[in-house]
């Protein structure tokens, strides 16, 4: 009988102790704030490392390498996002004719920026019509309108882009209007939504363009974002070289090839359409291989024995020449080594030509003013002595001036202005003598309820659609206007991190311009607090 009850008692003291754990075992526990600490340390830790070892924060699987590097393998999860970053990869919607959409496609051809490799995805969006009514995908980053009107009352059906361009420009994405207008022409709707959504207005009647050349206005105090940094540096033309094959010479065409040139002792020059603007900038990297005598860059090519060249040579020298003569040059460190990379830049300002050189991170510089105006066709151009492989170029860059006066691209028919009290710093490029606009950028819209997306205005007039005959320039402002209307705030690395501790780095992009940038970083432990 006491057997028993001292098994009854064992039993009833394991239940009891049963309880007892199932109890406290149901506890919430209370969050350890050094675990949180922890993770601020550890996030602060990496940024600061991977940005002293100079890596290139807008390269996502580089800076997820060294991330995953720095973690060390620990149940960490993370999340980068990037602030005042142009996107690598950028959705744009076209709501435009087929010319039209031919035409941006040609303009938005991949580009680096600032060593980012940047491409663009665009979707033709047909004008409104019965099957079509008006449309803005939010999915896009930007949408841009040619000719189509924002609104149109004489149509089947009537029509008002008005609830699209409210829901586009609240879901933060860009709209641009790329057009000639003449505000006293449009109707009603039309002035209403250019005058909420684009902050411009009609002009004063006798404020009237005079064909006079367009002046970039004066920096504001530099904010985050400022689209001038765009609109000044983002460039004309760039080429990587890859995957082509063959060179066109002086085919009147940017027709390049695999980046690798061959001459039997003449010049061999591959030009860029059009006339040369007045200033401008060449970003260029040059290699030789056997048989090499000099290269570089041509700012004037009349023909064979009638060409400028601004480049290196290959006995070592950095040169300002033509055909016969070499007017300028400077020695280098040595006899440049074959399949070596040189950077060169070359800085073009009416006659005056500057080109520099780099070895091994050196620079060596050379100007020269030319006697007489700078004339024809500009391109790469490389000579050899002999016949065979003499020039390799690659990442060739092309990048407007922005001191210099640009071409009349306001007709006296375009009446635009901003209204009284509106923000001056809108206004990007403008008409010297009438101070009429004609590149407006508005970085949100003030409205009652202030809504994020960016709205752009740009002249047409630097575009003919009868004849196709364009301008560089606003070619590269309208470029410059997708990459800066897109947004500057994306996730470089989405990982989803549910309950992340954020740390930020300021720091900067350079290469092409200096180009302050936020680095967020999200990290969070795997499976929960530990």
């Amino acid at each position: 009988m006491k057997g028993f009850i001292h098994i009854v008692e064992i039993i009833i003291i394991a239940l009891v102790v049963f309880v007892v754990i199932v109890q406290f075992s149901l506890v919430p526990r209370v969050p350890s704030e050094a675990d949180r600490v922890k993770l601020r340390l550890l996030a602060a830790d990496t940024l600061h490392a991977l940005d002293a070892r100079g890596l290139q924060w807008q390269n996502a699987s580089a800076v997820a390498q060294g991330i995953e590097q720095a973690l060390g393998g620990s149940a960490v999860a993370y999340r980068v996002e990037l602030r005042n970053a142009v996107k690598s990869a950028i959705r744009v919607g076209c709501v435009c004719s087929s010319d039209e959409l031919a035409l941006l496609q040609d303009i938005l051809e991949p580009i680096q920026v600032n060593h980012l490799d940047i491409s663009f995805l665009i979707q033709h969006l047909p004008p409104p019509d019965l099957a079509n009514p008006p449309a803005i995908p939010v999915t896009n980053d930007v949408t841009v309108f040619f000719s189509t009107p924002l609104a149109d009352e004489n149509t089947f059906p009537p029509y008002s882009y008005r609830d699209p361009l409210e829901t586009a420009l609240r879901a933060g994405t860009g709209v641009i209007v790329a057009r000639d207008l003449d505000l006293d022409a449009v109707s009603s709707e039309e002035l209403s939504l250019f005058q909420r959504y684009f902050n411009l207005t009609r002009p004063d009647p006798l404020a009237v363009a005079g064909g006079d050349p367009l002046q970039f206005t004066d920096p504001a105090p530099f904010t985050l974002g400022n689209p001038r940094l765009f609109a000044l540096q983002v460039p004309v033309y760039y080429d990587d070289f890859a995957g082509q094959e063959g060179f066109a010479e002086a085919a009147g065409s940017w027709s390049l090839g695999s980046g690798t040139y061959t001459a039997a002792g003449e010049p061999a020059f591959a030009a860029l359409p059009g006339s040369p603007p007045a200033n401008y900038s060449v970003r260029l990297n040059l290699s030789f291989l056997p048989e090499g005598d000099h290269a570089g860059w041509s700012p004037a090519y009349q023909g064979e024995g009638d060409w400028v060249l601004a480049g290196v040579d290959m006995e070592g020298f950095l040169v300002i020449r033509n055909d016969s003569t070499v007017f300028a040059f400077r020695n280098l460190a040595g006899p440049l080594v074959v399949g070596t990379v040189y950077p060169v830049e070359v800085n073009v300002t009416g006659r005056d030509i500057a080109v520099t050189a780099w070895e091994g991170g050196s620079p060596t510089s050379l100007a020269f003013r030319w006697p007489v105006p700078l004339a024809g066709q500009y391109g790469l151009l490389a000579n050899a002595t002999t016949a065979g492989q003499h020039a390799s170029f690659s990442d060739f860059a092309l990048t407007l001036g922005g001191t210099v006066d640009l071409p009349r691209f306001l007709d006296p028919a375009e009446r635009v202005a901003i209204p009284d009290g509106a923000r001056n710093d809108s206004i990007l490029l403008r008409e010297e003598s009438t101070g009429l606009p004609a590149l407006v950028a508005n970085d949100g819209i003030p409205a009652a309820d202030f809504l994020p997306g960016r709205s752009v205005w740009l002249t047409g007039g630097w575009y003919d659609p009868a004849t196709g005959d364009q301008e560089a320039e606003g070619r590269a402002l309208l470029k410059a206007a997708v990459l800066w209307a897109a947004g500057d705030a994306f996730a470089l690395i989405p990982n989803t991190v549910p309950n992340p501790e954020t740390v930020s780095l300021i720091t900067a992009a350079d290469g092409d311009f200096f180009q302050p940038l936020e680095v967020l970083l999200r990290l969070d432990y795997v499976f929960g607090r530990r």
